[in-house]
């Protein structure tokens, strides 16, 4: 990343912030010239999540409005929308390969990014997704909610499929806590 002489990013590595807003408007803070550059339009009601894909050109939101959509992030232009079921969508993942998406609302959802094609889903918790976020290999996935267990999933569309076939067990591990968790991160 370019540096000032100051030890402060330069402006041009600065980027963007997207902001989501409780009317479902979406708007893009150009860092670099200090003003918002696109105002988003594809949803009804409130931001759940934003989240940026790994190659930065694209932005996925989700939304109270039971919608996720994919944003060209420099052009601001709405490339796709994908309807979310019965429960609105609260957390996104996207893989760092790029060809996934996983969604979290009390079940969570495994989402070829191509396609948009579902490949599967498990039950999840008991209250909506609070947090959800991939190992760097994007292997395994963690999600916490309201009903304050933490569990770890396997990520992949056997592991994730809703037959009971004898496939590998989705859940690799769940720990109950006494406490609300609020984030997850893997190392």
């Amino acid at each position: 990343a370019a540096v000032s002489s100051s030890g402060k990013p330069a402006p041009a590595a600065l980027g963007q912030l997207a902001l989501g807003s409780d009317s479902g408007v979406i708007a893009v803070w150009d860092l670099a010239v200090g003003q918002i550059s696109h105002e988003l339009r594809g949803h009804t009601q409130a931001i759940h999540d934003l989240q940026y894909e790994q190659n930065g050109k694209t932005l996925l939101s989700c939304s109270r409005d039971k919608q996720v959509c994919c944003w060209n992030a420099s052009s601001g232009e709405l490339l796709h929308t994908f309807s979310a079921g019965q429960a609105p969508i609260q957390r996104l993942a996207p893989s760092h390969s790029g060809e996934h998406v996983l969604m979290g609302s009390t079940a969570i959802r495994l989402v070829r990014r191509e396609a948009w094609k579902r490949l599967g889903k498990v039950p999840g918790h008991a209250g909506k997704v609070a947090c959800l976020c991939l190992s760097p290999d994007d292997k395994l996935c963690a999600s916490a909610a309201d009903d304050r267990h933490v569990s770890i999933w396997r990520v992949s569309p056997s592991a994730l499929s809703s037959d009971d076939s004898g496939g590998e067990q989705p859940c690799v591990q769940t720990l109950a806590l006494e406490t609300r968790v609020t984030q997850v991160a893997f190392l």
